[in-house]
C-alpha cells in the first residue's frame, strides 16, 4: 500500500484506491508519519508550481520513467585524463540543492518494484479503456444506420457466438482500423479479424475452432428473453434513462467451469462500457443495474438474460 503514497499526495489515483489509501493511514501511524516526512520533502518545490494543469497521466508517466531509468544498468563512465582532474576541495552546495536532492530520493526510493507493477497496470487499464471507446463510437455509427439494436447474435446454433459483433460492425465499416480485438494488458494485438463471408464459408467444425478468436478478450451482450420468451437484442433506446446505465461490453472474464465466472485475468478485475459511452474499472463482476453479476443471467447461468435489465456478458465462443 506505501508504493501508492505518492499517488496519493498528487490526488491521481483512482477513487476506490484513494479510499484504500486513507484506511491504510488512519490504521498505521507509521505509515502517516511517512506519508508527513513525504509532503514536507515535497513542500519546497511548491514554489515553483505554476497555474497550468498537468496533462493527464503526466505524473503517472514520470514516475515511471524515473523508475525505469533507475533499473536501468548504466556503463561506467571512463576516467578523466591525469591533466583534467580538477583539484581536490571542498564543494559547497545550497539549501534548494539539497531539498531537491532529498526529495527526489524520498520520491525515487518509493517507486519500488511494486509500485512500477502499479503503473504499468494503470496504464493498461486506460489503454483497454480508451480500446472500449472506439467500439462504442462504432456501435453508435452501426445503431445511426441500423435503427435501435446493437449487433444481434440470433438463434440459429452453432453460427451465433458472442464474438459474432466484431464482424458486424467490420462489414458494416464502422469498425476503426485502429481499435484492437487483445486488450492492451495482454500486448500486442494478434487476434485475426473475419468477415461474415468467411464465417459463412467455414463448415461447422471450423467455426468452432475459431469461436473463441473472433471476440478477442473482450466479452458483449448475449441478449435476453422478453415476457413472451422471444429472444431480443440490446437496445440503444434514447428515451429511457436507465438504458445508458447498461453494460454493453467489458473484458471476457476467467471461465473456472460452465456457469463460473469470475474477474477478467486482463487485470485482476474487469474495464465495463456501458450503454452511456463511459467506461468503468470494476473490481468485482457485479456492475450491471442494481448490483446484477455482467457474466451469468439471475439464474446464475451464462444463458441470455431473464429480462431486458438481466445482462450477461459472454466471451466469444458464448451462446445464448
Amino acid at each position: 500500500m506505501e508504493e501508492n503514497l505518492v499517488g496519493y499526495l498528487f490526488n491521481s489515483l483512482d477513487p476506490e484506491v484513494q479510499r484504500e489509501v486513507e484506511n491504510y493511514l488512519s490504521a498505521n501511524p507509521d505509515a502517516q508519519r511517512k506519508l508527513d516526512t513525504l509532503r514536507q520533502a515535497l513542500e519546497p518545490l511548491a514554489a515553483d508550481k505554476d497555474g497550468e494543469d498537468a496533462p493527464p497521466g503526466m505524473v503517472f508517466r514520470t514516475l515511471a520513467r524515473v523508475a525505469e531509468y533507475r533499473c536501468r544498468p548504466l556503463p561506467q563512465a571512463p576516467e578523466p585524463p591525469p591533466a583534467q582532474l580538477a583539484p581536490v576541495g571542498r564543494r559547497w552546495y545550497r539549501r534548494p540543492d539539497i531539498l531537491i536532492a532529498a526529495s527526489l530520493l524520498i520520491v525515487v526510493g518509493g517507486v519500488s518494484f511494486p509500485g512500477i507493477a502499479h503503473l504499468r497496470g494503470l496504464q493498461s487499464r486506460e489503454a483497454c479503456a480508451n480500446n472500449l471507446h472506439l467500439f462504442h463510437e462504432a456501435m453508435n455509427r452501426y445503431t445511426d444506420t441500423h435503427g435501435e439494436d446493437l449487433p444481434r447474435l440470433g438463434t440459429r446454433a452453432p453460427r451465433n457466438v458472442a464474438g459474432l459483433f466484431v464482424p458486424v460492425l467490420h462489414d458494416a465499416g464502422v469498425l476503426p482500423e485502429d481499435v484492437t480485438l487483445r486488450c492492451p494488458a495482454n500486448g500486442p494485438s494478434r487476434s485475426p479479424r473475419y468477415t461474415m463471408q468467411q464465417l459463412q464459408d467455414m463448415s461447422d467444425e471450423e467455426f468452432n475452432q475459431v469461436a473463441q478468436k473472433i471476440g478477442g478478450c473482450y466479452a458483449y451482450p448475449l441478449g435476453y428473453h422478453d415476457q413472451t420468451g422471444e429472444y431480443c437484442g440490446v437496445k440503444r433506446d434514447r428515451t429511457e434513462m436507465n438504458n445508458g446505465l447498461l453494460p454493453v461490453m467489458a473484458d471476457r472474464p476467467l471461465v473456472r467451469g460452465e456457469n463460473d465466472r469470475d474477474n477478467s485475468p486482463n487485470h485482476n478485475g474487469q474495464n465495463v462500457l456501458y450503454m452511456g459511452g463511459h467506461v468503468r474499472f470494476c473490481k468485482n463482476p457485479n456492475a450491471g443495474i442494481e448490483n446484477d453479476h455482467i457474466f451469468l443471467n439471475k439464474h446464475g447461468k451464462v444463458a441470455a438474460g431473464v429480462d431486458r435489465w438481466d445482462t450477461v456478458l459472454g466471451c466469444s465462443e458464448d451462446r445464448p
